[in-house]
């Protein structure tokens, strides 16, 4: 049986570094709106993106079998395949595992986006509190800015859901506004 509190505990077991552990929270939030708009599972977005990059074990740089590596330790964790599959399809680059379905295409589009909006966050006096849709598109244009976010892939993720990046933005904005 799936829950919050086990896979919480599981991502602290392996994951220690306070950005990375806010950034889970950020795309588990983020996850979990979107199957709240779509009727979706809540549960499984929600743990699907706390755990997309439980694999980052050591340190901030991206490790080789990223995606791979969480997909084994899950796998021997009986986590649902779903899960698993959407974790190796946000990777595609390093796994091979293409995008197929709302949960695969929501991850991608919440994953890379919120480290743009964490490095936004830094910059402004409130944090989260009230983003604007238009600073954070100017942002995401802005290709010096956060230059390691992969626009490309949250553009593949935004056309997987059939949405568009305004209408994504403000959803986050929304979300985000509720962390510290």
């Amino acid at each position: 049986m799936l829950s919050k509190k086990d896979a919480q505990i599981l991502l602290e077991k392996h994951i220690s570094d306070p950005y990375h552990l806010l950034h889970a929270k950020m795309v588990a939030l983020a996850m979990q709106e979107y199957a709240k708009r779509n009727n979706k599972n809540e549960l499984v977005y929600y743990i699907t993106g706390l755990l997309h990059d439980i694999d980052y074990i050591k340190g901030d740089t991206e490790p080789v079998n990223h995606g791979k590596d969480s997909a084994k330790l899950l796998k021997d964790l009986n986590y649902p395949s779903e899960i698993i599959y959407a974790i190796q399809a946000h990777v595609p680059h390093r796994t091979g595992i293409k995008p197929k379905n709302n949960l695969d295409f929501a991850l991608i589009a919440c994953d890379e986006i919120s480290g743009l909006i964490y490095a936004y966050s830094l910059m402004r006096p409130n944090r989260f509190k009230n983003l604007k849709v238009k600073s954070l598109k100017k942002k995401f244009k802005d290709n010096n800015f956060a230059a390691k976010v992969d626009r490309e892939l949250i553009k593949l993720g935004i056309e997987g859901l059939n949405c568009e990046l305004s209408d994504h933005l403000q959803m986050l904005a929304e979300v985000f506004n509720q962390l510290d």
